[in-house]
């Protein structure tokens, strides 16, 4: 049996599991949940045409962009034809949103008619998005593309998680109409606050959603100090909730903003 020496010299020996070791395995199966998007894109009379240079985007990153892949045909219809269908009888499990968008011809390029659609069973820990595009040929054809997006939400890392111990904390702002940065320094009490607001948010990913609302009142930045890391935190006011995290230098994943978060932020700042 090994001694408690033994064991805790083995323990530190091994390094900490990385915020980024979920990626692997998220980039794989988001790039299996892109080929299920597309195959339910069936296309009667279409005749497929080989893309080169096709890649799936992902990087082994706090932030990892998405996975992202596109199959085209050649189809005998018309181009508004052919998208009024899919509006009428998307996909299975898929529903359109927004409206169509159309755009004229340009530059040698025919004009397009593209429609936006996001699948029914999304999880929540993922972002997916099927696009459709149809593009004038000439002569009764039109060449559609479908592209599939998957992203997902990295899981929050150890660094982000602030400790008991705050030895100083500063809050930082600049008010609406002025280009003065405003400073101010946060007292203890604000300062654990803040923190259990921070380690009670979830990780989240910008591409989670498809588009954020305006944020007029912009953005509060918050450096949190402890014995051995310099945390710093971007906070929307307004808008979406991405709150962007930085420990050390180094980015790390995203947080979702919560109500609790700026509501003791705005208090702050008065």
């Amino acid at each position: 049996m090994r001694s408690a020496v033994a064991l805790a010299l083995v323990a530190a020996l091994v390094p900490a599991p990385s915020p980024l070791a979920g990626n692997a395995r998220s980039q794989a199966a988001a790039a299996h949940r892109v080929q299920v998007i597309l195959d339910r894109v069936h296309v009667p009379g279409g005749v497929p045409e080989t893309l080169l240079g096709q890649t799936e985007f992902a990087f082994n990153s706090p932030f990892p962009l998405p996975v992202e892949r596109q199959r085209a045909w050649v189809v005998p219809a018309g181009r508004e034809a052919l998208i009024h269908a899919f509006r009428v009888h998307p996909p299975r499990g898929f529903a359109v949103i927004g409206r169509t968008i159309h755009l004229p011809a340009l530059g040698g390029q025919g004009a397009q008619t593209i429609v936006f659609l996001l699948p029914a069973d999304r999880p929540q820990s993922q972002m997916q998005q099927l696009s459709l595009s149809a593009r004038d040929l000439g002569s009764g054809k039109v060449e559609l593309f479908a592209g599939a997006t998957v992203a997902w939400i990295p899981p929050r890392s150890k660094a982000e998680a602030v400790p008991a111990v705050v030895t100083g904390a500063q809050l930082e702002w600049y008010p609406e109409g002025s280009a003065a940065l405003q400073r101010r320094a946060v007292k203890a009490a604000d300062a654990v606050r803040l923190a259990h607001a921070l380690n009670a948010m979830p990780p989240t990913h910008q591409l989670t959603v498809l588009e954020c609302p305006s944020n007029p009142a912009g953005f509060a930045f918050l450096t949190l100090l402890s014995p051995s890391h310099v945390r710093v935190y971007d906070i929307p006011l307004a808008g979406c909730p991405f709150v962007t995290v930085t420990v050390d230098g180094d980015r790390q994943p995203d947080l979702a903003a919560s109500p609790r978060l700026r509501s003791l932020v705005t208090r702050l700042m008065r």
